[in-house]
């Protein structure tokens, strides 16, 4: 398993059930337009968790070697997703 980290700025389009809230995801790698996307609800601040407000996401991502097994992918898609941070834009 290879671990990358990406950040990106991202706008709230929707709250969505089982605490997950729906962006933008802006400038987005090998994408012409932003491209929404799932991320939780737990790390994004509450004063930003408006629809429209603008803040920076940071996550760990995955990609998936030959030798992994099935568990070792669901753990590190976990963590990936346990690790999931945001900051608000400097103005």
């Amino acid at each position: 398993m290879i671990f990358t980290e990406g950040r990106f700025k991202a706008s709230v389009l929707m709250p969505l059930n089982a605490g997950y809230t729906r962006v933008l995801v802006h400038d987005a790698p090998g994408y012409l337009s932003p491209v929404p996307r799932e991320i939780p609800t737990a790390p994004i601040p509450p004063h930003l968790r408006k629809i429209g407000s603008y803040f920076m996401v940071t996550e760990r991502g995955i990609r998936h070697e030959s030798g992994d097994s099935a568990e070792d992918l669901r753990d590190a898609v976990r963590e990936c997703i346990s690790s999931l941070t945001v900051e608000e834009m400097a103005e």
